[in-house]
């Protein structure tokens, strides 16, 4: 080592060096934009559930409970096909949908009149050995709840002068659009959910 070089490692061990490098270091806003981006990946949180329907198939002699859709922030959409006899615990599938898509859903679950919406409905006709009922989880600008339809039918029930309120006809329609959507499975040709479609 050559004095000259020896003589900088010197002046760098001195306390007050050190001490005048780390208070440059700190005041050039080097440190405090390192810390924002460990803050920033520590913080990081996945994406706020938004839109989540649960929906059991029951007969006589059995249940079939299964996710029908659940929508995240992110504009990413999850959903399980119906169980059959040899796929029991079924498989959940996550895809991310379009921006209409995500709009359409958003603005149905921020719609103010969710919040007005009883805890639970029904549509009951002939068939009463088999029923489905959609456990329907919606959190909004404001707040989360929980709404309960048994065999949602908006054009039947309107037919049957049980029509549903607008919010939940409109929530529902587009559910069962998106899921259709993203599974390929058909959906009924509803009139109340045809009106409420091609409307938008």
């Amino acid at each position: 080592m050559t004095v000259a070089n020896a003589g900088s490692v010197y002046w760098l061990a001195q306390p007050c060096v050190r001490f005048a490098l780390f208070v440059l270091i700190s005041s050039s806003g080097f440190l405090p934009r390192f810390r924002n981006l460990h803050q920033s990946t520590a913080t990081a949180r996945p994406p706020d559930v938004i839109l989540e329907i649960i929906q059991t198939n029951s007969t006589f002699d059995s249940d079939d409970t299964y996710l029908y859709l659940r929508v995240f922030s992110d504009s990413t959409a999850e959903y399980e096909r119906r169980h059959s006899k040899d796929d029991v615990n079924g498989r959940s599938l996550k895809k991310t949908i379009t921006p209409d898509q995500f709009s359409r859903i958003k603005s149905a679950v921020d719609a103010r009149k969710v919040r007005t919406l009883k805890s639970r409905y029904e549509t009951r006709f002939a068939m009463v050995d088999t029923s489905t009922t959609w456990k329907i989880n919606i959190c909004g600008r404001e707040e989360c709840r929980t709404v309960e339809i048994m065999n949602f039918s908006p054009g039947l029930a309107k037919t049957m002068k049980q029509g549903y309120p607008e919010a939940l006809v409109r929530l529902g329609c587009v559910a069962r659009k998106v899921r259709s959507d993203l599974s390929g499975e058909p959906i009924s040709g509803d009139s109340e959910c045809l009106r409420v479609l091609q409307g938008h």
